[in-house]
């Protein structure tokens, strides 16, 4: 079983979500009275499964709540102490296609030993909501690290919405903090949303080491602001 810690982290992650989920079933509800009888059919059924999600999640949080002592009461004094030993939590944003370079770029983070990274394939448990684990990690995520090829920018689907999610989150975070890191990982135009921030080329395999430690020295920036 997991100690205290991790489960008031993960707890606190869960929360973040339902945040996010409630805020977005706001707005359908907004749509749906705005609509009224004309109310299309994708935005009734995107309410109910949001609907859906947000009371299996409250369930999920009311039993974490069980298992933590005192989990309502505000976190002062030791208890930040001890959260601010945990390990910076790093997000890999990548298309499927470009598992194999994401894959060792996460085992290459994961050995630092004050990073956690996360990758879908190492996180997401068997029978887990993979739309929403994922979710949950962006919003819980210290950093991003947005992997992008020429495969991922001509890729229509989950990355892009990833992708879409990420730039949300960032917009929350304090003005020139380092948040969302775009890596190219071959010689690809970089998505225009990303244009505005420095990216780095992890490419070709020569170069790796060099670029990794200029990535590693992003990441130790943001660990220092967040003070961990």
């Amino acid at each position: 079983m997991p100690d205290t810690a991790n489960l008031s982290e993960y707890l606190d992650s869960k929360q973040k979500v339902l945040k996010t989920l409630l805020r977005k079933s706001y707005i359908l509800e907004e749509r749906r009275a705005l609509y009224g009888m004309d109310t299309p059919p994708h935005v009734i059924i995107e309410l109910e499964e949001l609907q859906e999600k947000i009371k299996e999640l409250e369930e999920e949080i009311a039993g974490l709540k069980g298992r933590i002592p005192d989990a309502d009461k505000p976190k002062v004094g030791r208890n930040i102490r001890q959260s601010d030993k945990r390990k910076l939590r790093v997000f890999l944003c990548h298309a499927s296609q470009d598992k194999p370079v994401v894959r060792e770029l996460y085992q290459r983070l994961l050995a630092e030993g004050w990073i956690d990274p996360w990758l879908d394939e190492e996180k997401i448990l068997p029978g887990q909501d993979w739309n929403l684990e994922i979710e949950t990690a962006v919003e819980a995520a210290d950093a991003v690290i947005v992997c992008v090829s020429s495969v991922s920018v001509a890729k229509e689907g989950y990355v892009q919405k990833e992708l879409r999610r990420v730039l949300e989150i960032a917009t929350e975070k304090l003005e020139g903090a380092v948040f969302v890191l775009p890596v190219r990982l071959d010689d690809c135009v970089v998505p225009r949303q990303l244009r505005d921030r420095q990216f780095l080329d992890y490419f070709p395999d020569s170069k790796r080491d060099t670029a990794l430690e200029k990535l590693k020295a992003a990441l130790k920036l943001r660990k220092d602001a967040l003070g961990i």
